[in-house]
C-alpha cells in the first residue's frame, strides 16, 4: 500500500469514528431530553390540584374505631355538634387534628399548622402559604368565605378558601395558610351560608 492509500484509508476510518460519535452524541442529547421531559411532565402532573382523601395518616370514610385503635388521643368533644346532622367532632391536640364523624365514619378532617416552618401541605399549598399562591393554584375553581358574624373578633382576618371541585378548605388567617379541611365535594358545596359566606 502506498502512503496515499494510507492516508486515505485512515481518514475513511477517522470519519467513519467521527460519524459514529456524532450519532452517539446525538443520541444521548434525545435520551436526556426525553428523560428531562419526562421529569418535567411528571412533575407537572404531580403538582396538579387533586382531590385528596387522605390527611395525616387519616382517611374519609375511614371507620372511627379504626382510628381511634391506630391512633390514640383522640376525645370527644362535647360542646360541638354539627349542624342538623348531629354529626360528632374529635379532638387530638397532640396531633392538632380534628375530625368530624358522622354514622361512625370519617367525614371531614382538618389539620391545625403547628408552625410556619413545618412541611405540611395540600395539593402543594404549605403551611404558612398565601391567599395569592392558592388563587393562583386553583383559580375560576376557588370560591373565598369569610365569617357571616361580623361581631367576631377574626372575622376582618379569618377567611377559608374552599375549593369544593377537589373538596379542600384552606384556612387563612392575616394571607397566612393556618390549616387546612378535607372532606367530600358535594358536601363543601354546600358549606356556605350558616358559618361562612361571601366577602363583603
Amino acid at each position: 500500500m502506498s502512503a496515499n492509500e494510507i492516508a486515505e484509508a485512515k481518514l475513511i476510518v477517522i470519519k467513519r469514528l467521527a460519524k459514529w460519535f456524532l450519532y452517539g452524541v446525538l443520541l444521548l442529547a434525545v435520551l436526556i431530553g426525553s428523560i428531562i421531559g419526562f421529569l418535567k411532565f411528571q412533575h407537572h402532573l404531580e403538582s396538579r390540584p387533586k382531590f385528596i382523601s387522605k390527611l395525616k395518616n387519616l382517611e374519609l370514610g375511614e371507620k372511627l374505631s379504626d382510628v381511634l385503635f391506630k391512633m390514640p388521643g383522640f376525645v370527644l368533644d362535647r360542646e360541638v355538634k354539627s349542624r342538623a346532622d348531629l354529626s360528632d367532632v374529635y379532638l387530638n391536640k397532640a396531633l392538632s387534628i380534628d375530625i368530624r364523624v358522622e354514622n361512625g365514619k370519617i367525614s371531614v378532617i382538618s389539620y391545625n399548622c403547628k408552625s410556619d416552618l413545618e412541611d405540611t401541605s395540600v395539593n402543594g399549598i404549605l403551611c404558612s402559604g398565601s391567599g395569592e399562591e392558592i388563587l393562583e393554584k386553583y383559580g375560576k375553581d376557588l370560591r373565598v368565605q369569610c365569617l357571616l358574624d361580623k361581631t367576631d373578633s377574626l372575622s376582618t382576618s379569618y377567611r377559608v378558601y374552599d375549593v369544593p371541585k377537589f373538596g379542600i378548605r384552606h384556612h387563612v388567617l392575616s394571607n397566612k395558610v393556618v390549616g387546612f379541611s378535607i372532606m367530600s365535594t358535594s358536601q363543601l358545596e354546600q358549606a356556605t351560608g350558616e358559618t361562612w359566606g361571601g366577602c363583603d
